[in-house]
């Protein structure tokens, strides 16, 4: 919130710099307060606030010449930290490293203290993230597939937005438009000269231009508007810059420009019911009501009794993130798309699906890697194709319903012991034997496969193989001498 409020005071107060003077309308800070979309994604949704905030911030040191050679010093520092905070956050680091060397004078000093800086504050922090995590980007970058053109998604998720926030698409051409006005008589403020207002508005425009670009590229969001909320400050500044020059200090006119500004973001309609998802896109706050909230805290901390001080691995999926958070779990993967997991993010794109949500974990990973023990709810079986690969046996944690995924017979008897309910496997597995001579072939082909990745590679088990290989003797020959094999083997 800190942040948030800092952008809008940051915008409030750099304003002589985009109107020449400062006894006008702080357009630019009104504007940002007034889109629905930033209050929103305040406190929460991949550091909004505090990579706007620093981009922002920034853009305001570069652009004032009366810091000279530190100010363009401790520009590279904040962008350094925009840098850290997003990957995407090289590109105004880039831009002000143009900015610096084409608009500022002395050039050579700015440059330096400029790249200097950042380099100073960066470099060592990427060499820690190589050597820590092997990626100098975060894991997200490949469990979005961002390195992927995805130009028909994204342009539908920026079409969204800007049908939204229409006003602030029309601000890059307003202050084209400005920029070829003449000059209006001069202020006698001691504010920004015309020169100087224009390098900072080319400046704003990069930027701005520079984040929709890069989520147009990537295929944006699931989640609207989220990524493009960077661009939406250097937006609102051209906007204020426009209205502020076409009016030629005529201060009724730029009062009443602002006025219908301020009154198109406030008005601003979403452009599809907060319920609806078009193309994979949500309003993400529309799922998570207050009781919705309180339900997921309430089967967290239940399923916090059962795991707390075992050793429990568990995958998740989607807002099952919450779920995982109260439940603490010694190791819980989220397995949809690989956000905090090295192999699932890495994994080569098979298709193009939701945005956000297209790498699955695969069955192998799950049980032989990470030995995963459960999965939550339906939505997680379903999710991950488990009935593919593995029989179903559930168990219930309270009022959390799950699926048991790895056997593991010391944790599942200290489950049961503290009140989680399944079907032991012993009796699922006699139950097979009993059924085994009628079996079809394509059953058998179907089901055997599922039982022995589940239990009898995990357990062994050589006396049920032994008989189920009894069972299967008359009718099925072929596969009664591969299991009396494996049963040898288990001994």
């Amino acid at each position: 919130m800190v942040l948030y409020v800092s952008t809008i005071a940051l915008l409030g107060f750099y304003r002589p710099h985009v109107t020449g003077r400062s006894s006008t309308i702080p357009l630019a800070a009104l504007g940002m307060a007034l889109i629905a979309d930033w209050n929103v994604f305040a406190t929460g949704g991949l550091e909004a606030a505090l990579y706007t905030f620093l981009i922002v911030l920034g853009w305001s040191l570069l652009i004032d010449e009366g810091r000279g050679p530190r100010g363009a010093a401790a520009a590279g520092l904040v962008f350094a930290l925009a840098a850290m905070t997003r990957p995407e956050g090289l590109m105004p680091a880039g831009l002000g490293a143009l900015y610096a060397m084409w608009a500022r004078r002395p050039r050579r000093a700015l440059a330096f203290g400029y790249v200097g800086m950042f380099l100073l504050a960066w470099l060592p922090y990427a060499v820690w993230k190589l050597a820590y995590y092997g990626d100098v980007l975060p894991n997200t970058y490949y469990a979005k597939s961002a390195a992927l053109a995805w130009w028909s998604q994204g342009w539908l998720y920026t079409s969204l937005f800007f049908r939204k926030y229409w006003v602030l698409a029309a601000s890059l051409p307003l202050a084209a438009l400005a920029r070829l006005m003449p000059e209006a008589p001069p202020s006698s403020g001691g504010a920004a000269s015309r020169s100087t207002a224009d390098a900072a508005m080319v400046l704003a425009a990069a930027l701005a231009l520079a984040q929709i670009l890069f989520v147009t590229r990537v295929g944006g969001d699931f989640m609207f508007a989220r990524l493009l909320l960077p661009a939406a400050p250097f937006l609102s500044i051209l906007l204020e810059y426009g209205v502020a020059r076409l009016a030629r200090r005529r201060l009724w006119l730029e009062a009443t420009g602002g006025a219908a500004a301020l009154a198109a973001l406030a008005l601003a309609r979403d452009p599809f019911p907060p319920g609806q998802m078009v193309g994979g896109i949500v309003h993400e706050w529309a799922f998570y009501t207050r009781s919705s909230l309180e339900q997921r805290r309430r089967q967290g901390e239940s399923l916090g009794h059962y795991f707390s001080g075992l050793p429990v691995r568990i995958a998740i999926v989607g807002s099952q993130a919450s779920l995982a958070w109260y439940a603490d779990p010694a190791v819980a993967i989220e397995a949809h798309t690989g956000l905090t997991d090295r192999t699932v993010a890495h994994l080569a794109l098979a298709k193009r699906g939701r945005v956000g949500h297209e790498k699955v974990a695969p069955i192998w990973y799950l049980l032989e890697t990470r030995h995963v023990n459960f999965t939550l709810e339906q939505v997680a079986a379903t999710t991950l194709s488990l009935d593919d690969s593995l029989p179903y046996l559930p168990i219930v944690f309270g009022e959390v319903p799950g699926r048991i995924v790895y056997w593991d017979t010391t944790l599942l008897e200290e489950m049961r012991r503290r009140g989680a309910r399944y079907l032991d496997i012993a009796y699922v597995v006699d139950q097979i034997i009993a059924a085994a001579d009628g079996m079809s072939e394509a059953q058998l082909r179907a089901d055997l496969p599922r039982l022995e990745r589940f239990y009898f590679d995990r357990v062994g088990d050589p006396a049920r193989l032994a008989r189920l290989a009894a069972a299967l003797e008359r009718r099925h020959p072929a596969e009664a001498a591969a299991l009396r094999e494996h049963a040898a083997l288990a001994r």
